[in-house]
């Protein structure tokens, strides 16, 4: 029960907002992109979407909210435009300021031809300038989410090709190889030649499988969370509480963010699992794990997990939230 003792008081606490955002670009048709800075090349609002708007060149805007930040987890949705041509659409982190890409790191989903095929059917992961890694988009695909990890020295990808709310494919491990890419910066969208942008999602916390862990009947799925410590630059323990749901609709937060899970009864329950403790600066990265009873009717069945930290300087006393991990238990 520490978990629910934890969370409860804390909800009811006051504060500044913290650095969590979800981004729908509820402006009208126009250049003015509040909240956002245009750093190479020129951005519009186009029927509450955003568009790169300087043809066939890499376009990056960063989120002014989002100061200076190493690890984390953005999503956007891209679409493809009416007009059949090469595009790419996808997310930035990293990134340094102003009209250069040096250091960045970029996620694209990109129609990968000369003259365009009508959907997006690569998805693309670089350091720039640098090396890559892609992986191809079958069946391709008009409109998607694509999900950028970024970790230390490596970064991965996932996309949800069929808009389902399940990151289908999962891209190969870009470890940085590049001496310039930086350790941290700007986090934003890129877009290339017309492509179009929606509901970017910024998640200060990484929750992801443990390393080895599998969720088969009969074992325990183990978990982790990554997330920075509260007190900025004097970190100072940091309480947190991992939940778990059977969907990812979003819980909705009055400052206007959102827990990616859904408020369904597996997700009440969670709440007694005892996920939670206090990360420090010694132990870093917090484990929690679900003990899968060894029954057959299991198998198939779709989860989800996130965490946040709990910090009463913040909004409703909720810290940094993590990105939704979905799992699917296996025989």
């Amino acid at each position: 029960m520490r978990t629910r003792a934890l969370l409860f008081p804390l909800l009811l606490a006051g504060g500044l907002s913290a650095q969590n955002i979800i981004e729908t670009f509820p402006f009208p048709n126009g250049t003015l992109i509040p909240g956002w800075t245009q750093q190479n090349l020129t951005w519009k609002i186009q029927n509450q979407r955003l568009v790169p708007t300087g043809g066939r060149s890499f376009h990056y805007i960063t989120n002014d909210r989002i100061k200076d930040v190493k690890d984390c987890v953005l999503d956007v949705e891209v679409i493809y435009p009416t007009v059949q041509s090469l595009h790419a659409g996808g997310l930035c982190a990293r990134h340094p300021g102003g009209s250069g890409e040096n250091g960045l790191v970029q996620l694209k989903l990109q129609d990968n031809s000369g003259s365009g095929t009508g959907a997006y059917n690569t998805l693309w992961l670089y350091e720039r300038p640098g090396s890559s890694v892609y992986t191809a988009v079958s069946p391709p695909t008009k409109r998607a989410v694509v999900r950028l990890f970024i970790k230390g020295n490596q970064a991965w990808a996932e996309l949800d090709g069929d808009m389902d709310g399940i990151f289908e494919l999962k891209s190969a491990v870009k470890t940085f190889s590049n001496a310039a890419t930086k350790s941290s910066g700007k986090v934003g969208i890129t877009g290339y030649n017309g492509a179009e942008m929606d509901n970017w999602k910024y998640y200060a916390g990484i929750v992801m499988a443990a390393s080895g862990s599998t969720p088969k009947i009969g074992t325990t799925y183990t978990m982790e969370l990554f997330t920075p410590l509260n007190g900025g630059s004097t970190p100072i323990p940091t309480p947190w509480a991992a939940m778990l749901s059977l969907g990812n609709k979003g819980i909705p937060i009055p400052d206007g963010r959102a827990v990616p899970l859904s408020l369904d009864w597996l997700w009440v329950n969670s709440l007694g699992f005892g996920w939670g403790g206090v990360m420090t600066t010694q132990k870093p990265t917090a484990r929690f794990g679900i003990a899968i009873p060894n029954d057959p009717v299991l198998v198939g069945i779709d989860l989800f997990a996130a965490a946040i930290t709990l910090d009463g300087t913040k909004s409703f006393g909720i810290g940094a939230i993590s990105n939704d991990h979905h799992f699917q238990i296996t025989p």
